[in-house]
């Protein structure tokens, strides 16, 4: 028997305490009900900026971490977030890690390439909702940032920014 068809056999005080115990026992279920029913797209670009940030500027001067900034991002997308709203969460991303250089000193390739990525992929979602002239001072801000870093960072940019800016 199938899930929908199971479900359908619940009375639906039923279906209300099953969705109160997985929202209650379950954060992703709890987020994804939270922006389902209210659509609160400000709140939910708030929170996931503060996880961002937070995953590369920890408390207690830990070294920052990528993963957690990265698992944020994923998990926005799976709330099914407008194009724009993670290219949003994507530039703060990336604008994050260059802050972050920018105070900290030159890192490492695999810090910027992960970078790059994701700059290539918020200009894509904003290519996609039809929003790069809303970002495009942001990411030609990004781009002057890096003037002096390393690895090829800059330059990787400044491409990215010439492809989708100056055509």
């Amino acid at each position: 028997m199938s899930l929908k068809s199971t479900l359908q056999t619940f009375e639906k005080e039923q279906l209300i305490e099953l969705i109160a115990e997985l929202y209650k026992k379950h954060k992703v279920v709890k987020e994804h009900l939270d922006y389902t029913l209210e659509n609160d797209d400000k709140a939910l670009l708030k929170t996931y900026q503060q996880k961002i940030y937070t995953a590369f500027y920890p408390k207690g001067g830990r070294v920052f971490n990528l993963t957690k900034a990265k698992s944020a991002i994923t998990e926005v997308k799976k709330l099914g977030v407008s194009p724009d709203m993670l290219a949003e969460l994507m530039l703060y991303y990336v604008e994050t890690g260059i802050s972050i250089t920018l105070e900290f000193g030159d890192i490492n390739d695999a810090f910027y390439g992960n970078l790059i990525s994701m700059y290539r992929n918020a200009l894509e979602n904003m290519k996609k909702a039809g929003t790069l002239n809303k970002y495009k001072d942001r990411v030609k801000c990004a781009v002057l940032d890096t003037r002096n870093m390393g690895w090829g960072f800059h330059d990787e940019l400044k491409g990215g920014y010439s492809n989708y800016f100056q055509q």
